[in-house]
């Protein structure tokens, strides 16, 4: 089995962050601290639970963010003003020099969850991207994210014992993998719901689900340096 540099971030080890208006599970600590650090270009990894009627707001620069809802529709409004709605099996990029982005969760008394993914970017093609992902169609990953530059995105499925090999498009690259559900084992490391492990040095990674109905999430990311 081949060996190469990694970290595990496991689930209980999150930071966690909790106010009035949302629970936040941060996968990089803020600050960088405990070893915890942004890898690569992704800055910053969160899964965030949205409480009834409640909204977050954030303005950034030089960064593009992807959304993924996992449980209930929300609406995000970016720069150009308009609100739009996407629910589990969409997920949106959005990418401008300067980013206002608005997450409502439109229920009144039901929680939205929802990933955040948020990559410094050297350079822009301003757009928001919508790309539509069916789980149903199981044991293979299927892209998005593929308008961001130096940016792919996958997510996928899986029956258990299936097997799966990801060839990264540069070995320059690193690699997070997310379990969104279920348990995997990538290359001989066991990762069970909401961990997470980034890799490097590595032009590929074999993985196999371990429990029914598997999902898994593969972001491949480009150097900042």
């Amino acid at each position: 089995m081949r060996q190469f540099p990694s970290q595990i971030f496991r689930s209980r080890q999150r930071e966690v962050h909790k106010d009035s208006g949302s629970n936040t599970a941060s996968l990089f600590n803020t600050g960088g601290e405990g070893g915890k650090e942004p890898f690569n270009s992704l800055i910053a990894f969160r899964e965030v639970v949205l409480h009834p009627g409640q909204f977050v707001k954030h303005l950034s620069g030089n960064e593009a963010h992807i959304i993924i809802p996992l449980v209930g529709a929300l609406e995000y409004q970016c720069n150009n003003g308009i609100v739009k709605a996407i629910m589990p099996g969409e997920i949106v990029s959005i990418s401008f020099p300067e980013t206002l982005l608005k997450i409502n969760n439109p229920y009144d008394k039901d929680p939205v969850i929802y990933l955040e993914a948020s990559f410094s970017q050297k350079r822009f093609i301003e757009r928001v991207e919508l790309s539509i992902v069916d789980l149903d169609v199981r044991n293979k990953l299927h892209a998005f994210v593929q308008g961001l530059t130096g940016l792919k995105g996958y997510i996928g499925m899986y029956d258990g014992r299936r097997e799966e090999l990801y060839k990264l498009q540069s070995p320059d690259n690193g690699l997070l993998i997310f379990v969104i559900s279920g348990a995997f084992e990538l290359s001989g490391r066991l990762l069970e719901e909401r961990d997470a492990l980034s890799v490097w040095d590595c032009d590929e990674i074999d993985f196999e689900a371990l429990s029914e109905s598997a999902v898994i999430l593969l972001i491949e990311v480009y150097k900042t340096s």
